[in-house]
């Protein structure tokens, strides 16, 4: 339902978007960090690059839900309006994260 903007903005934006993000970057940095702890440096670098390809599948997903919510959204078209312009900085700081922690751009 997220995928075809059916949930609410609110749910799309604050749950999918806000909340998932913050706990899939906390969830892998733990990851990371902690197996590189246990395993070689080349493991946590396996480990972290699966875990961001997966991450970026999950944010693209709840940036794409987010936008077609927003299209969808009844209320006050300024909601809407803002919802879309924070999904466009979310996703292009994920990507610009991307770029710089597991790639070493920029």
């Amino acid at each position: 339902r997220l995928w075809y903007g059916e949930v609410s903005l609110a749910t799309a934006f604050w749950f999918y978007n806000f909340i998932g993000g913050v706990f899939l970057v906390f969830v892998g940095r733990f990851i990371v960090y902690n197996y590189l702890e246990r395993s070689s440096v080349v493991g946590a670098m396996i480990m972290g690059f699966a875990f961001m390809l997966y991450g970026l599948g999950y944010q693209a997903a709840a940036v794409i839900g987010a936008w077609r919510s927003a299209n969808r959204y009844t209320g006050q078209k300024i909601w809407a309006w803002l919802a879309n312009v924070m999904v466009v900085v979310i996703f292009v700081t994920v990507i610009l994260s991307v770029l710089i922690d597991f790639l070493g751009i920029l």
